[in-house]
């Protein structure tokens, strides 16, 4: 499934073109504890990167049990993402085609492993690392 909103055009047209082709569960503007519960329920959180970001729903779903199908990204590596084993990695819709079917237990191993690389990412991480910056810059 997707969740979020559709905000450029390529990404409406690839998010149609999955639901249309394979299915996919689109959920447009979902927010809040009914977004969280959306990728909870999810088994693949299908995420589109916009330009060279790495959004939020990238750490949103892998923290909520989900495996992440995300577009690819220069900075995906820098944050530990790696294609197939904590997430799939796409370029194109003949990549997101060619995952499919996906085993059961490569299914749970790259969640497994996307839950793992969530602990490395949470809030209270990222305010240490702000903390410790400043420190060092004073």
């Amino acid at each position: 499934g997707f969740v979020g909103n559709l905000v450029t055009q390529e990404r409406r047209d690839l998010l149609y073109t999955c639901k249309n082709k394979f299915g996919l569960n689109l959920n447009e503007w979902v927010i809040g504890d009914e977004m969280v519960d959306l990728l909870n329920r999810f088994k693949i959180s299908f995420n589109k990167n916009i330009y060279e970001d790495v959004n939020y729903r990238n750490f949103e779903s892998i923290a909520c049990g989900s495996l992440l199908m995300t577009s690819n990204n220069r900075n995906l590596k820098t944050l530990g993402f790696k294609d197939g084993v904590n997430c799939l990695v796409y370029e194109d819709v003949k990549d997101i085609q060619s995952f499919f079917p996906i085993k059961t237990e490569t299914l749970t191993d790259i969640t497994k492993a996307g839950e793992e690389l969530s602990k490395k990412h949470t809030y209270v991480k990222r305010c240490e690392e702000i903390i410790k910056f400043l420190e060092i810059s004073i």
